[in-house]
């Protein structure tokens, strides 16, 4: 193309950015022109040298120039004038160099304080006082304005005395470090002299004459002292820092803004269905049973007394305010209770209204009282489970059909004052034994097995139905409770590991308010006047015997003792006890507590293993499998926890009637140990398994996620200190490249420190992500495995309805034990699965920058796993003081019992009916009865 036409072209149709661009950098030309001129001086440059004429003045560059000039170098010691002249220049355009580097550092510098630059739009955050990772970098080195966090100094004078000290110590080691550095640079300057006289070339055969004079502005530009003690390097290595920690929060809030509007606001995305359990709902029959009891008391009491009894809620005095009580009625609400109860536990005692100080609340509990416990009642959709039980528990007060009961058996008893009882009408379910007739004719017999069957069953559905129904509405619900928060979300990425407690927290809060029913505490007041007094002359009570007003032979008739019970009448009271104990017999042939799961066996090992992990125990995991398998092993910990606890409670109490006993009886005593030693050991065995299940690793993310944060920082923390040395490495003659091999390492040390933020949160997100893979995983491999150990039909194993059967586990188990076995092999695998998945939270960050070439690897990198020491070492002692503190457990109840027992003995020996041996029996009858 004609060079007319293309520059005519090129004017109409190209804008001329680049170039405009380059019109608007430093131009040195003029300046490398004078160079030229005086290295001609000193014959550096020949006279006819093309550098010297106007016309390439706008061509030339410094660097041109001396580049020229070091390749007349020549002659030695001859020359010496041509090398100081040379050298005089080559500092003075390095520390003119130095300037505009230092100039745009503070500019940079500047600029990220107060994030006006675009370029730190993508680091920078909004919420500079919550971000935990900058409250920790402002706890360590108290820069103040630089992390701007709740924790940072306001100023100068606010710094803490050991970080000022430490800052100084910052100073003074950068101080030490630049004189290293100047007495290198002079070395380097005599060696550059020595090599060009014995070399003849200027500067040695080693002296890069492009990079090292880059590499002596960087080495002197990193040792400069700055502010608060730390140079530019660590200044810069802080800014790195905030930089990155920026990034990563803005990743991590960018991540759930987008699995927000999924369905649930959490960094997995999940539903309410699939973060919260069905937990296992509990059979009643032991409150049924007691409400047939309380209802046949009501009614005898209204024969025999007229009294009208009632339930109330009687709230225990505390620093609140006095001991009180109010009436339940059929309108009464779980809410209203609760704020008289001040949100405390409370009971309610069935009676009458005395508003003596005497009794609790003013209220004589005649016909018993049940204990209502909660806990996080707080917590939404928790409370809805305390509704259900309370709705329940006021319905069987105020049912019609129990009323019906207990009035019907009273008049059946009580014949000679109600002759009738055919008139009370029939009954729901039907009475299923003779009952007809009417006036003096009526005949009725008290109903048979299969109402008590038919009746519990009716209860048992109408509290299933209604407790699933509210389970339902909770996991089909929003809940923010569980949702990553505003306050979590504040405080940057350093607090993404927190997150993940909330599903063992709450699924823990939820399975403990449906396992902790309502219990009776207390039986009808007579019942438990004549226990106490059968207590005292029988210790050995077969349960159906408990409450029957025969005394042994040689204690006499249990109404002599009436006058210290406190009641009313002693005839009357006697012909309730009576009657009462009449229908506890025939309520589940006297048990009074146990539900199906405990009554599979007499043996007393089965039933603490069915107690601990239930009928079905581990296997009904099977029944949540749309659950992330974090919230079920949370809940299946959680419960075997309780009833762990609730084990060591009866040990505690075995181990005070073996010391009671001990005046009484040694062989008896010792049984009593024994067994309170057996009990305690399952127990301990139980919360270990609970422990690991509901603890450890619901815990895995945030502690492994935890640490991380601390590496992070202890990096930034050993940057600081290698800054200098870093700065050091840069002082090469030979070598090509800015940073020289042996200071790259501390380029990506800082690019580490940048990076590994954001890899940090992508470690936990991966590893949460393969721990419920590989969990439910192991849900279906584990049944198989079981089932093959078990003998389970291969053909039904084969078959594509087995995963989806309802048929519990431990239909096709050993039994009892193999559950225990099963249960905690389990918790052992799930915690070895764990630890390999979550140690990806600190395994990715330490082996990124492999990806880059480079070996690398900080302090942090070699420190061991943090948890998988903590849980090695808490193993180690928990090991070792399993046995102490079971010991301890059973010394706890031991120790008053031996004492009230020796108490007792010696009140025997003297006679028998001492204050104190009266004292020591009521203790024992206390002790006695577990329901």
């Amino acid at each position: 193309m004609n060079p007319v036409v293309k520059r005519t072209l090129k004017y109409a149709f190209l804008p001329g950015i680049v170039p405009r661009l380059r019109s608007l950098g430093l131009n040195f030309s003029y300046l490398a022109y004078l160079m030229a001129l005086i290295f001609s001086t000193v014959r550096l440059l020949p006279a006819t040298h093309p550098y010297l004429a106007v016309s390439n003045m706008q061509t030339l560059s410094i660097r041109k120039v001396l580049s020229a000039a070091a390749h007349n170098l020549h002659g030695g010691i001859r020359n010496i004038d041509q090398y100081i002249i040379f050298v005089g220049f080559l500092i003075g355009v390095t520390l003119l160099l130095l300037q505009f580097v230092i100039l745009f550092s503070m500019i940079a510098v500047q600029a990220a304080h107060a994030s006006t630059l675009p370029i730190f739009g993508l680091f920078n955050t909004s919420n500079y006082p919550t971000d935990l990772a900058f409250v920790l970098l402002d706890s360590v080195f108290q820069v103040p304005g630089l992390f701007k966090s709740a924790a940072a100094p306001a100023s100068a004078a606010d710094i803490t005395p050991f970080a000022k000290g430490m800052q100084i110590m910052f100073a003074f080691y950068s101080r030490g470090m630049l004189m290293v550095a100047g007495l290198i640079i002079l070395y380097y300057f005599f060696v550059v002299v020595v090599e060009t006289g014995q070399t003849g070339v200027p500067f040695g055969e080693r002296f890069d004459s492009i990079y090292v004079p880059i590499r002596l502005c960087i080495a002197v530009l990193l040792l400069l002292p700055l502010s608060y003690g730390y140079n530019t390097g660590q200044h810069l290595t802080l800014l790195v820092a905030k930089w990155g920690s920026g990034f990563a929060t803005n990743a991590w809030l960018i991540h759930n803004n987008l699995t927000g509007p999924a369905g649930a606001a959490n960094p997995m995305g999940y539903t309410t269905a699939e973060m919260v359990v069905k937990p296992k709902i509990e059979q009643i029959g032991s409150i049924i049973n007691f409400y047939q009891l309380a209802h046949a008391c009501k009614a005898a009491y209204k024969l025999q007394y007229g009294k009208d009894i009632h339930a109330y809620v009687v709230r225990p005095a505390s620093s609140v305010g006095p001991s009180g009580s109010i009436q339940l009625t059929a309108s009464s609400t779980f809410a209203g209770t609760m704020s008289f109860s001040d949100n405390a536990p409370f009971k309610i005692v069935y009676g009458e209204k005395t508003n003596s100080s005497k009794d609790p609340g003013g209220v004589k509990g005649y016909c018993g009282e049940m204990n209502f416990p909660v806990d996080s009642v707080n917590l939404p959709g928790i409370r809805d489970i305390y509704v259900v039980y309370f709705s329940f528990l006021n319905t069987m007060w105020m049912s019609p059909q129990l009323d019906q009961f207990g009035r019907k058996m009273a008049a059946i008893h009580y014949s000679y004052k109600t002759p009738d009882a055919c008139s009370i009408g029939s009954t729901t379910p039907p009475w299923g034994s003779f009952c007809s007739g009417s006036g003096g004719g009526c005949r009725c017999e008290e109903p048979s097995p299969e109402y008590y069957t038919a009746l519990k069953s009716q209860f048992q559905t109408l509290f299933t139905v209604d407790m699933q129904t509210r389970i339902n509405t909770i996991r089909t619900s929003p809940l923010p409770y569980i949702n990553l928060s505003s306050q979590i979300k504040e405080l940057g990425w350093g607090g993404a590991g927190i997150w993940f407690t909330k599903l063992a927290d709450y699924n823990g809060a939820l399975v403990t308010a449906s396992m902790k029913r309502p219990e009776p505490v207390l039986f009808p007041a007579v019942m438990e006047f004549v226990f106490r007094q059968k207590k005292k002359a029988q210790p050995s009570i077969p349960s159906n015997e408990r409450y029957s007003p025969s005394m042994p032979q040689d204690a006499g008739s249990i109404g002599n003792f009436w006058k210290d019970s406190g009641l009313d009448e002693p005839g009357l009271d006697l012909g309730i006890a009576k009657f009462l104990d009449r229908v506890y017999r025939n309520l589940d042939n006297g048990d009074m507590s146990a539900d199906n799961e405990t009554k599979k066996t007499k043996n007393t090992v089965i039933r603490m293993i069915n107690m601990i992990y239930g009928a079905e125990g581990l296997f009904n995991l099977r029944e949540n499998t749309e659950v992330n398998p974090m919230s079920r092993l949370a809940a299946l910990g959680r419960g075997i926890m309780e009833k762990s606890i609730s084990l060591l409670g009866a040990s505690i109490v075995l181990s005070g009637i073996g010391g009671l006993s001990s005046a009484l009886d040694d062989n008896f005593a010792k049984g009593f140990d024994t067994l309170s030693g057996v009990v305690s050991s399952m127990g301990m065995s139980g919360l270990t398994v609970g422990f690991i299940l509901y603890y450890i690793i619901p815990l895995m993310p945030f502690l492994y996620f935890f640490f991380a944060v601390v590496r992070w920082v202890k990096t930034i923390f050993e940057a600081m200190v290698g800054v200098p040395l870093w700065a050091l490495a840069h002082l090469k003659i030979d070598g090509e490249g800015i940073p020289a091999q042996a200071a790259a390492n501390g380029y990506f040390l800082l690019l580490e420190i940048m990076i590994r933020p954001i890899l940090t949160v992508f470690g936990l997100l991966v590893a949460f992500s393969a721990f419920s893979a590989m969990v439910g995983i192991l849900d279906m491999t584990f049944t198989l495995v079981v089932h093959n150990v078990g003998g389970y039909d291969a053909n039904v194993m084969s078959s594509t309805t087995f995963f989806s059967a309802l048929d519990p586990m431990v239909h096709v188990a050993r039994g009892a034990v193999d559950e225990f076995l099963y249960t905690a092999m389990y918790a052992i695998i799930v915690y070895l699965i764990g630890t390999s998945c979550f140690k990806l939270i600190d395994l990715i960050p330490n082996g990124v920058l492999r990806f880059a070439g480079t070996g690398v690897n900080s302090f942090a990198d070699k420190a061991p796993d943090p948890l998988d020491s903590m849980t090695k070492y808490t193993a180690v002692a928990s090991y070792a003081v399993t046995d102490d503190i079971a010991s301890a457990v059973r010394g706890v109840g031991k120790m008053p019992g031996a004492i009230a027992g020796g108490i007792l003995k010696e009140g025997m020996e003297r006679g028998g009916g001492s204050r104190a041996a009266s004292a020591a029996s009521d203790v024992a009858a206390r002790l006695g009865p577990v329901k």
